[in-house]
């Protein structure tokens, strides 16, 4: 469900369908906003776009991507970060507009000026192109004892590329991919990076 908080008590906004061959709810994964819309991604596959009156806009179900790792949206298009690559839609229609796999499954993802940047579950993080194409190694992370670093969460900010991974090390790279600081903090795995005012939060 989504919850509308603006009253005293939460109303429920948003109560996600259940697949008729299928004997449970979609949990939602991914949730954002546009200036016009709302985007809902579930666990399995699905995403709806909805006006801000929540009435549904367009719906796309791909059963073989999964979980829904990311979305973001960039002008008019929507990206959807999934376990088997990325996916990019018309904003407006749905239309699919490409789909990239990538070496190993997505884990996370971040849009810069002209790409995007993927994390995966193999460490590396990658770059394509906003209009698609074959991804460029962008980082690797370095072996910690021979396990790799799993890239949890990226932000971008202020040229800045930040990135959080399971072992709760922060890591920050310029637009080259070249570290700039890494620091571990003493939380585990990083889950979420929001700038807000001058300070980043974790």
């Amino acid at each position: 469900y989504l919850y509308d908080l603006s009253g005293k008590i939460p109303e429920a906004v948003y109560r996600p369908t259940i697949a008729p061959e299928y004997d449970y709810y979609y949990f939602i994964s991914a949730f954002i906003s546009t200036p016009k819309s709302w985007i809902i991604a579930d666990a399995f596959g699905g995403v709806q776009a909805m006006d801000l009156d929540w009435n549904v806009l367009w719906t796309i179900t791909q059963f073989e991507h999964w979980t829904t790792c990311f979305l973001i949206q960039a002008d008019q298009t929507l990206y959807q970060g999934h376990y088997y690559g990325v996916t990019a839609y018309d904003l407006q229609t749905g239309t699919v507009q490409w789909n990239q796999s990538f070496p190993a499954p997505v884990l996370s993802g971040v849009v810069l000026a002209d790409r995007l940047v993927v994390a995966c579950s193999n460490g590396n993080l990658y770059t394509v192109p906003q209009s698609g194409g074959t991804p460029t190694l962008f980082y690797t992370s370095p072996p910690i004892n021979t396990m790799v670093p799993i890239p949890y969460t990226l932000a971008w900010v202020k040229h800045t590329l930040w990135c959080g991974d399971h072992r709760g090390t922060l890591t920050a790279l310029d637009e080259a991919g070249q570290i700039q600081t890494q620091f571990t903090l003493p939380t585990g795995g990083i889950m979420a990076i929001e700038p807000w005012n001058n300070a980043l939060y974790v």
